[in-house]
């Protein structure tokens, strides 16, 4: 009698295995190209969140006939710092620039809830600062919403991305020597009020605001603002803690209103993403997010020599920048 088998439809364990081997090898082949194409949207929308704190500076500019300072006090010839009631750690100035671009980038809601006739810590303006505001915030940070952590009250303010390059400090300028020489000025004085040091959105409170004319090393070649990013965590060439792995938090600048959110860039070890305690930090890749005096924005290297940086950073230093960086 002849006997007729039929094949059973289906996958051996074998086939399955080896389906399953396939399609593990191309996702390992397309992660890292997923991974990356994610970062560089986020790069670009970091690059766009400058681009529009670099529009609101120059309309300022342009209404205003100068540049916001990075910080100021209510009272003119006020030209201390103050204590902050429910913030004990540290003394803080009254207002940054941060507050008077809101108007020039369409934030007409905050602009009416904040008082400039307070300070930026007043009890009067904690719903304003404390409000997240999406460009302020880098989207490459994984943790969304950031407050500041140094407060003890129950509303704390919002912690921001961004800050302004104030001028450069005594120990980058000490280390990128011989070439610039000796740092002209004191620290503990009115050295970053000299020329070769300042830079636009200055913090030097007993000296006018930065007009377009007084950027003679050129608008295209002078920074205006850059990241900090992280806060209120503190982090450590690309570790979070400090350089020991300690996890603490950084103790000032961290809300987007802060007026120490600005950096006078002064480490010593490297120009960017050493830290992001009152210095250029980034989470991107490789480098840092930057906008100039004349709106345009860009990255730059993390490897960038400190002499580059400090060329960049002075509005009137008359330095030479290389064809690239």
């Amino acid at each position: 009698m002849q006997m007729n088998f039929r094949r059973q439809q289906g996958f051996t364990l074998v086939e399955l295995l080896v389906v399953i081997a396939i399609i593990g090898v191309l996702v390992a082949l397309l992660l890292p190209a997923v991974q990356a194409a994610r970062e560089a949207a986020r790069r670009g929308q970091c690059l766009n969140h400058l681009k529009q704190m670099g529009l609101a500076l120059l309309n300022h500019e342009s209404a205003k006939g100068a540049f916001p300072k990075g910080r100021w006090n209510v009272l003119p010839n006020d030209t201390g710092k103050h204590d902050v009631a429910d913030r004990s750690a540290a003394k803080s100035n009254d207002h940054s620039w941060q507050v008077v671009t809101l108007p020039y980038a369409e934030e007409a809601n905050i602009t009416r809830l904040y008082d400039l006739k307070k300070p930026w810590f007043h009890a009067d303006n904690r719903t304003a600062v404390s409000t997240p505001i999406a460009f302020f915030r880098c989207p490459s940070v994984a943790e969304v919403d950031r407050f500041d952590a140094n407060f003890a009250s129950a509303i704390k303010p919002a912690a921001g991305d961004y800050g302004c390059t104030n001028s450069i400090g005594k120990s980058a300028w000490t280390s990128a020597q011989p070439s610039l020489g000796t740092y002209p000025g004191d620290m503990d004085s009115m050295g970053d009020n000299n020329e070769r040091v300042i830079g636009v959105l200055t913090k030097v409170l007993d000296r006018a605001a930065c007009r377009m004319k007084e950027i003679t090393d050129g608008t295209s070649n002078t920074l205006l603002l850059s990241e900090g990013a992280g806060k209120p965590d503190k982090y450590t060439k690309g570790r979070k803690g400090d350089a020991n792995g300690n996890q603490v938090p950084v103790a000032e600048g961290v809300g987007w209103a802060d007026p120490d959110s600005g950096f006078t860039v002064n480490n010593s070890a490297q120009f960017i993403n050493f830290t992001n305690d009152r210095e250029i930090y980034s989470f991107h890749v490789g480098g840092a997010p930057f906008c100039f005096a004349d709106g345009h924005v860009q990255m730059i290297g993390e490897d960038v020599e400190m002499t580059v940086g400090i060329a960049l950073v002075t509005r009137a230093g008359e330095e030479i920048l290389p064809a690239s960086y």
